[in-house]
Parts: C-alpha cells; sequence; structure tokens
C-alpha cells in the first residue's frame, strides 16, 4: 500500500486523489482542500486543480489555476491538453485569459532562455564563437 508508506501530508494528497479517482466527490474535495491550505508549488498545486475540475468545481478551480500561474508554473501545453479540464471549464473567459497567459509567459521564457545562451550551454546548438 502506497498510502501507508509515505509521509501523513504525503498520503493525504495520495488519498485524496485515490478517492476523486473512485468518483468519491466529497473526502476527496474535503482533503484535496485541505491539502491546498498548506502546499505552496505550483506545480503541485496545479496537480490538485485537476481532480477539483474533475469534480465540477470550475470557479475554484479557476482561482486555482491563477495561483498556479501566479506562483510560475507556466504551462500552456498542460492546460490545453489536461482532459479533466472539461467544456465548462474552458467556455469560461477566466480559462481562455489564463490560457493566453500561459503562453504570452511561456513565449517570454524562451526568448529569455535563447538570449542568454541557454540553448548553447545545454548543447542544444552549436555556441557562437
Amino acid at each position: 500500500d502506497l498510502e501507508r508508506s509515505v509521509p501523513e501530508h504525503l498520503r493525504r494528497l495520495v488519498s485524496a486523489q485515490r478517492l476523486a479517482l473512485e468518483g468519491q466527490a466529497g473526502p476527496a474535495l474535503e482533503l484535496t482542500r485541505e491539502a491546498l491550505s498548506w502546499f505552496r508549488d505550483p506545480e503541485g498545486i496545479y496537480l490538485q486543480t485537476r481532480f477539483l475540475a474533475r469534480l465540477g468545481l470550475v470557479d475554484e478551480s479557476l482561482s486555482l489555476l491563477e495561483r498556479v500561474l501566479a506562483g510560475g508554473f507556466v504551462a500552456p501545453a498542460a492546460l490545453e491538453h489536461e482532459r479533466w479540464f472539461g467544456p465548462e471549464l474552458r467556455a469560461e473567459p477566466r480559462f481562455a485569459a489564463l490560457l493566453d497567459q500561459a503562453h504570452r509567459r511561456a513565449a517570454e521564457a524562451e526568448a529569455a532562455f535563447a538570449a542568454a545562451g541557454g540553448p548553447a550551454l545545454l548543447g542544444l546548438t552549436a555556441a557562437r564563437t
């Protein structure tokens, strides 16, 4: 049992995810909201947001996605292709604005990386002499 082999705070996250997958909305929601009260990692918050979206909590999911982007997790492909972001969430103007923001910030990050010589540093392109 994975849930018994990890620290308590992580066990609660795993339990919330399992409960959401099993369709047990009430207990999953309670554990997820508890985790979101202390969890600070934007990618982790994104992952928990997926479960709230799966449960149909559009407004709460959008608020969390705003928190995710503000925290620096900028992944437009994740937003575009997440299967648990249903039509109701995607139809919201806030979602479109968040997706636009994610695209802009990802492009800015890519440009800054290139301008700083990141590709050459990682051996992705021939270094300029």
